[in-house]
Formats: C-alpha cells, sequence, structure tokens
C-alpha cells in the first residue's frame, strides 16, 4: 500500500519540484535558442527537432514552437509532428539582425511565454460553459423560423449570468 509523505516531506518535495521545474525550463531555454541559431546560420534543425522529440509530457510544447517559429528558421508540421526548416524567404518576419544580436536578444525572452496563455479551470466552474450556451440559445431565440420552448428561461439565466 502507498505511503503518504508527511507534511513536511510533502512541502519539501514541491520545494524541490519548483527548484527543478526552473532548472529544467533554463535548459529548455538554453537548447531553444541554440537551435534557433543553427536553423539560421546552418540551416540545421536536428536540434529543434530532438528538442521537440524529447520534450517533457505535460509540459508546453505549444510555447516552445511558437517561439522557435517566431525566432528561428523553423516551422510546426502537423503532419510529422515535429519542426521543418523553412528558408528565409518564406518567413512572414524577416530577421533584420546579425545573429550575435538576435541570440542575446532571444535570451531574455523566455520560451515558455509564448504560446496561447492557459489558466487553469475548474470543473465545478460552469460559468463559461452556460455562457456559450445561452449564446446559443439566444441565436436561435432571434431566428424568426425557430421556435424556442421555454424563452423565458433564457431571459432569467441571463440576468443571473
Amino acid at each position: 500500500m502507498a505511503k503518504f509523505m508527511s507534511k513536511d516531506e510533502a512541502l519539501k518535495t514541491c520545494d524541490i519540484i519548483g527548484n527543478q521545474g526552473v532548472t529544467q525550463d533554463n535548459r529548455i531555454q538554453r537548447a531553444a535558442v541554440t537551435a534557433v541559431g543553427y536553423s539560421i546560420l546552418h540551416g540545421d534543425i536536428t536540434i529543434a527537432q530532438r528538442l521537440v522529440e524529447v520534450f517533457p509530457k505535460g509540459s508546453k510544447l505549444v510555447s516552445l514552437v511558437a517561439f522557435m517559429e517566431e525566432h528561428g528558421n523553423l516551422a510546426w508540421d502537423k503532419e510529422a509532428k515535429t519542426v521543418v526548416h523553412i528558408k528565409d524567404a518564406d518567413r512572414e518576419v524577416e530577421t533584420t539582425k546579425d545573429i550575435a544580436t538576435l541570440l542575446e536578444e532571444m535570451a531574455a525572452m523566455q520560451w515558455h511565454e509564448y504560446g496561447p496563455k492557459s489558466t487553469p479551470k475548474s470543473k465545478y466552474d460552469i460559468a463559461e460553459d452556460l455562457k456559450k450556451y445561452l449564446k446559443r440559445m439566444q441565436k436561435k431565440a432571434n431566428d424568426s423560423t425557430v421556435e424556442v420552448e421555454h424563452a423565458e428561461l433564457l431571459e432569467k439565466l441571463a440576468a443571473i449570468l
């Protein structure tokens, strides 16, 4: 049978996880900046592909890819589920800076700040789902070809939310 940790052990473990997370983020940052540099200087995407391949499960792969696409000659290939090389002419944003300046600036930007922002959502918070449903039902209620039963309930629900 599994044994619970003591409160002190659990708190210490939480601190260790936090410290290791910062260390891991820093390692990913250095590898991502290097991968971008190689993609620009040499057209070599080996580092970027390996980083994507071994990226920790549960981490923000979407942010890493957004960071590398923004700064390097890299693009996500959704079918191959990896990054591929793109030429400068194909990039939406041209690299007009010399590589040293670009890498220095990138070192100050954090990979995990790219991509969509996600905030935890409680499974007990149904307000967002109700608002989406309400919007859909109000659209139907405004459609003269559709008869919505108990339309008065929509008004009451809208007043609550």
